[in-house]
């Protein structure tokens, strides 16, 4: 029937469907002699009508064989792969208060394809669509804008070139209680962002890597002549519901004088308050990127429902320049306090042992944290790769000093997909090198 559903044809055996019976030659041959051919199904299609005869003219050629295309069609995919593939080791992984990847395996590639929802009727969908399948056996498909401590049913779907569908068994994982949020992120790449330009000693940068920490732009605060020489936050932000805030950001200082500064400023509801300040001495040079996590705690500073950040520069002139580029602005809402603040000041205890952290925030796009401790100082080796294990990325490779640090990870130019990042650590504190991989992943 489905043969037959453009062209009409009748099925049958030739004496139902052309009236006389067919004994002998290619049908029977085929069928019968199995003493030296495997036994196989062998049948003849009438083409044409009765009009046509066995010799039609040569008008009805073309068109006779148009109308056994689909026929032939369907006799093709008859002997092709008609098995699914089957899954394994379906699981959650990288659960946060947003997010979660879900990753499985296949015994034959196909797509991915995860249906997920808060009951077994799912209702979301995320994966592979029928425009842009691809195929592969390790899947790993990323869950974003979830709800916090909420618990979810999800289920994968993989189907193979051919068609076969599998779908798995339910499961399900529970969102924990959200720590960090973030509340603004700028890196000045299409302008000023979540920021306002404090006047004629302020710019955005857009000259390149030299002085962007990534891509080609960020925020350049010169001089010393008051709110000119700084930029702030347009809008004001509700942070009452948090019980820590972070600045996390990057900074080149240049030309910059001993002892000349700048700092950052949080707005608390009536006074502009600075919580951090960073001068051009001691372990801080000239024509270097440092990173740094500013820590403001409600323990100290009140907090309102209009917050804001100012950063501020005091240069003797135009020619001293602070760069300052990839701000993440985040709240904790409750739970543990990751370890922050000025690392270039704090006398914080050491940490214990060597330890890579997961990245935050993943699932990432463009953009997220990797952090790692050191006890002891050590060569450290800190690479991202693909999943053909390919290097991408190279994000620190030298002698670091002991203590917690963090690097930035920018994704920008890689397509979607898992990636690894590897640790590597060499130091007179351990006999043997230490190595840790992670995995993450990068959703556009």
């Amino acid at each position: 029937q489905d043969m037959t559903q453009f062209n009409n044809y009748l099925d049958g055996t030739a004496n139902q469907t052309v009236g006389y019976l067919v004994n002998g030659e290619a049908n029977d041959w085929l069928y019968g002699e199995q003493i030296q051919k495997g036994k196989v199904f062998g049948f003849t299609t009438e083409v044409g009508t009765s009009t046509d005869g066995f010799w039609p003219t040569q008008a009805r050629i073309i068109p006779l064989a148009d109308e056994n295309v689909y026929p032939n069609l369907v006799l093709a995919a008859g002997v092709s792969d008609l098995t699914p593939p089957i899954i394994a080791n379906v699981q959650a992984t990288n659960v946060t208060s947003s997010g979660a990847l879900i990753t499985w395996d296949t015994d034959e590639t196909s797509n991915s394809v995860v249906e997920y929802g808060l009951t077994t009727g799912y209702g979301s969908r995320a994966g592979d669509t029928a425009e842009n399948a691809t195929y592969v056996t390790s899947h790993g498909v990323a869950l974003n804008s979830l709800t916090a401590n909420t618990l979810y049913h999800y289920r994968v779907l993989s189907t193979d070139p051919m068609g076969n569908t599998t779908t798995s068994d339910d499961y399900t994982f529970q969102t924990p209680v959200s720590l960090w949020q973030v509340i603004t992120f700028d890196n000045f790449e299409s302008g000023m962002g979540s920021y306002t330009d404090g006047g004629a000693d302020m710019s955005r940068y857009t000259g390149g890597a030299t002085n962007a920490h990534q891509g080609v732009a960020a925020a350049d605060i010169q001089d010393n002549s008051g709110t000119a020489s700084s930029f702030y936050h347009t809008a004001s932000y509700n942070v009452t519901g948090y019980t820590t805030l972070e600045v996390d950001f990057w900074f080149k200082m240049v030309s910059m004088e001993t002892n000349e500064d700048f700092w950052v400023q949080f707005f608390d509801g009536t006074t502009w308050r600075t919580v951090a300040t960073f001068a051009r001495a001691g372990s801080i040079a000239n024509n270097t990127f440092y990173h740094q996590v500013v820590t403001i705690s409600s323990a100290t500073y009140n907090f309102p429902t209009n917050a804001k950040l100012r950063f501020m520069c005091d240069a003797s002139d135009n020619n001293d320049d602070v760069y300052i580029d990839e701000i993440e602005f985040r709240g904790m809402t409750g739970g543990a306090l990751a370890k922050g603040g000025n690392a270039l000041s704090a006398t914080e205890a050491l940490p214990e042992k060597f330890a890579l952290q997961q990245n935050y925030p993943n699932p990432f796009n463009p953009t997220t944290n990797i952090r790692f401790e050191l006890p002891a100082e050590a060569q450290v080796k800190l690479a991202v790769y693909d999943m053909l294990g390919q290097e991408v990325a190279q994000l620190v490779n030298g002698v670091k000093p002991a203590g917690a640090h963090s690097v930035l990870f920018n994704g920008a130019a890689l397509a979607s997909g898992i990636y690894y990042y590897r640790f590597e650590v060499q130091s007179p504190a351990q006999a043997k090198k230490f190595v840790e991989v992670r995995k993450m992943a990068l959703v556009r």
